[in-house]
């Protein structure tokens, strides 16, 4: 792309000499446009491919974030799944420790409250208190009689 030049001219004092310097300058001047449009056309593929790994960057920060975030998703199902009989077991054998002191299930229940606090943490709510009664959703409670209707009444707590 760049080249150097050899100074083939001669430097005695004739008038040819005047126009062959003119013509060596415009030569000169030429390759030099030349160079700077060269200079410009790869600045402005670097500019572009600069714009394309950027975008790239950023799509690939979107789906390792997009991963990550059903990883966690998949994980506290599975787990949700697993915990699910001690979770629909918990605020009964709770509420019979506060309601009787005397019982030993006291001191198994302060063995839950790493649970409860997991629960806490990935967003879970409990759905209805023990002992009281709480309207019927399926898709939200476990059935507790095998005649319960969604939608037909209440539900009593464990």
């Amino acid at each position: 792309m760049i080249s150097c030049c050899k100074n083939t001219f001669k430097t005695s004092g004739s008038g040819s000499s005047r126009e062959q310097l003119v013509q060596e300058r415009n030569r000169l001047q030429q390759q030099l446009e030349e160079q700077v449009q060269e200079c410009d056309r790869l600045k402005l593929q670097l500019e572009q491919q600069m714009v394309r790994m950027t975008d790239e960057q950023q799509r690939h920060e979107n789906q390792l974030e997009q991963q990550r975030l059903n990883l966690t998703n998949e994980l506290q199902i599975t787990t949700f799944k697993q915990l699910l009989p001690l979770l629909v077991n918990y605020p009964s054998a709770s509420r019979i420790a506060q309601a009787k002191p005397e019982l030993p299930a006291k001191t198994f229940i302060t063995m839950f409250a790493p649970l409860k606090t997991l629960m806490d943490s990935w967003g879970y709510e409990w759905i209805g208190a023990v002992w009281e009664q709480t309207f019927y959703d399926p898709k939200l409670h476990l059935p507790d009689a095998d005649d319960i209707q969604s939608g037909s009444g209440f539900m009593s707590g464990l």
